[in-house]
């Protein structure tokens, strides 16, 4: 009965996942958001891990012994899943906080990459507790970097609604972390219910319970600030992973406003002007407001 349920539980969440990648990829393309970009890849990034597990977990339950045509299947949804996640999670986590991701970031993101492929395509190669624990402490290390992250610019998040939804995700995943790490350590003790030693419910729980954040926050028309007053070129904001903030500034500044008619305009501090100017010189490379404009020309032409 326990694997039946397992099974029908992984087929729920990828019946859902593959909505939510849907979901995603027509909000990009309908704000131009980057963001909605690298959440799309993320979210198909664990619908592949789901895939996987709903895969062995078939195999389980009908009896049957793996052939090497479905071995190879896992052994790539591994490959693939963790590769995209280790890329997916820390750029999201950068771009929703409007960090530039350049020079040693991008060098500690390439090996971070790598290395999680490689477990992921380990752990199917060989059937060892010690790869499998690898796998999940590399994974758990993942997400914890980006909690880190957010959890250090969330106030930098510029529409109150999308914070709220980190916020909440934040929450989640400091409710899920000791749960997981307990249902690892059971994985491996003697004695312990097989239940906990073969499916995985923690990880399902966490995506089911993600799903439902981010269908509740599709619920909700887009704020103002994601979609109003940015008229830049849609190949500088994704080129420069400009945020909605960041192009309303760029757009002010084009149009010869000086940082305090800026500060004045969108009712916020100068001081708060001049850091997203700088963070803005930071991704486009910029040196100064000429500078940047003509940057911004060049694309659009």
């Amino acid at each position: 009965m326990v694997p039946h349920a397992a099974l029908a539980l992984y087929i729920l969440a990828f019946s859902l996942g593959i909505g939510v990648i849907g979901l995603g990829a027509l909000t990009f393309r309908r704000l131009r958001i980057g963001f909605y970009a690298t959440f799309t890849l993320l979210f198909t990034a664990l619908t592949i891990l789901m895939l996987r597990e709903g895969i062995s977990t078939y195999d389980k339950v009908t009896g049957r012994v793996l052939g090497p045509a479905v071995a190879m299947m896992l052994l790539w949804l591994s490959v693939i899943g963790n590769g995209l996640l280790a890329y997916s999670i820390p750029v999201l986590s950068l771009r929703l906080i409007s960090a530039p991701i350049r020079g040693w970031r991008t060098v500690a993101h390439v090996l971070i990459v790598v290395a999680l492929a490689v477990v992921g395509g380990l752990k199917e190669l060989v059937a060892e507790p010690w790869t499998d624990i690898l796998d999940h402490l590399g994974l758990t290390a993942l997400y914890a970097y980006g909690t880190v992250v957010l959890l250090m610019g969330l106030n930098r998040i510029e529409a109150a609604s999308l914070r709220g939804l980190v916020r909440r995700f934040l929450i989640l995943a400091a409710a899920l972390l000791l749960p997981e790490l307990a249902q690892l350590a059971l994985k491996y003790l003697p004695g312990s219910p097989a239940l906990l030693r073969e499916y995985p419910f923690v990880r399902v729980v966490y995506y089911l319970a993600s799903i439902g954040l981010v269908l509740s926050y599709a619920a909700r028309p887009p704020e103002a600030s994601e979609l109003a007053g940015c008229s830049l070129p849609v190949s500088f904001v994704q080129r420069y992973n400009i945020s909605p903030r960041e192009c309303e500034i760029v757009t002010m500044m084009e149009r010869g406003y000086s940082n305090s008619k800026l500060a004045e305009a969108l009712f916020i501090s100068t001081r708060t002007v001049k850091n997203h100017v700088y963070h803005i010189y930071q991704k486009t490379g910029a040196k100064n407001k000429v500078q940047l404009i003509n940057l911004v020309r060049t694309l659009d032409s």
